[in-house]
């Protein structure tokens, strides 16, 4: 069953994903297994001001990282993670980020993403 909260944003989420990949600032890798998708991820990349620490402003966010349940454990989030990260690497971006889920922290943690106090947030 479809919760009605996860409804009210298909429209929003096929808009921002059309856009991102016919602009290019997102890309979309798929795993396939016998023609089925088991795994995905993505990487979207935005320009911001210049900073003593990146100077270029480049940074990219990676997102939809996914894996079957029952293909868990086999590298192919490693895998998919370094296709991701090589991409940002061909952009130039020095910077990457990522919001992770309590199973995921573990893959990310032993890539070398660190957790940061670099943010705040304001709901409006």
């Amino acid at each position: 069953m479809i919760c009605p909260l996860q409804l009210a944003i298909d429209a929003e989420l096929h808009d921002f994903f059309t856009n991102k990949l016919n602009d290019a600032s997102l890309t979309q890798w798929l795993v396939e297994d016998n023609e089925e998708i088991i795994a995905c991820g993505a990487i979207i990349f935005y320009e911001f001001p210049p900073t003593y620490t990146n100077k270029s402003g480049k940074k990219a966010y990676i997102t939809n990282m996914y894996t079957k349940e029952n293909f868990r454990g086999q590298g192919i989030a490693t895998s998919l993670l370094t296709k991701l990260v090589d991409e940002a690497k061909a952009a130039d971006i020095s910077k990457l980020w990522l919001g992770a889920s309590k199973l995921g922290r573990p893959v990310y943690k032993s890539y070398g993403f660190t957790e940061t106090d670099e943010w705040l947030e304001l709901n409006l």
